[in-house]
């Protein structure tokens, strides 16, 4: 069995034990995943049978509306730490104003129509926060497309992404909220194995839209600022 080490009790969690969302508040880059695309259909599948899972009572399945890939990390409110900040910008800075900060860097930045996708597997976090799927570009062209992008931000708004050299796109559609028994773990992976080998090319493609600049109180909802185009 994989061996993963829980960060379900961890200092910067995202739902409390029953299930509710915590204030979690922050900005994002992302793509929401089109809701007439089959990936988005597989991905509602997929929640569907994590809904009747033995272990159900220890998920919070996100709704679907939130679905998103991000495609560049912002800033938390509540995550002040100078390898997830911007450069120059105290820590102490209103989170108020690092919006605005980030708003007013649209205009420089380099805007993609889109990025074409494919879901590789639906997995569970190294960490056991939560089950989402892996993706990766579709060919050569996505991926310098996703790295221009990413670079050009990086660049204009001075960000700090602890995490960037090793970052995994993906679309999460769970939180785990409790500890899983042995088990439960065991049964986790041998449901994920049954979901992952209906995972066919006619589900895993998804071509997503602009990128959307959007502000967040929680996990459940992404509110879009600004749609990135020229």
């Amino acid at each position: 069995m994989e061996k993963f080490t829980s960060c379900v009790t961890g200092e910067f969690k995202k739902f409390y034990p029953d299930g509710n969302a915590r204030p979690f508040k922050g900005n994002t880059f992302i793509c929401h995943i089109p809701q007439n695309s089959n990936f988005f259909r597989f991905a509602n599948y997929s929640s569907g049978e994590l809904s009747i899972s033995d272990f159900y009572n220890k998920l919070a399945l996100l709704p679907n509306d939130s679905y998103h890939m991000t495609i560049f990390e912002g800033v938390c409110d509540d995550v002040r730490m100078e390898n997830n900040w911007v450069k120059n910008m105290p820590l102490d800075t209103p989170f108020s104003d690092m919006m605005t900060y980030f708003f007013n860097s649209i205009p420089k930045l380099y805007k993609p129509e889109g990025f074409i996708m494919n879901a590789k597997k639906l997995r569970v976090q190294d960490n056991f926060e939560g089950i989402q799927f892996l993706m990766e570009p579709y060919n050569l062209e996505e991926e310098k497309k996703l790295k221009k992008f990413r670079e050009v931000i990086k660049d204009v708004t001075g960000m700090v992404n602890h995490n960037e050299e090793n970052y995994e796109f993906h679309v999460s559609i769970s939180y785990i909220i409790k500890e899983f028994t042995d088990t439960e773990k065991e049964t986790i992976f041998n449901t994920l194995e049954i979901i992952n080998k209906r995972l066919t090319s006619n589900f895993n493609k998804v071509s997503l839209g602009p990128v959307e600049y959007c502000y967040f109180e929680n996990m459940l909802k992404y509110f879009i600022i600004s749609i990135l185009k020229n």
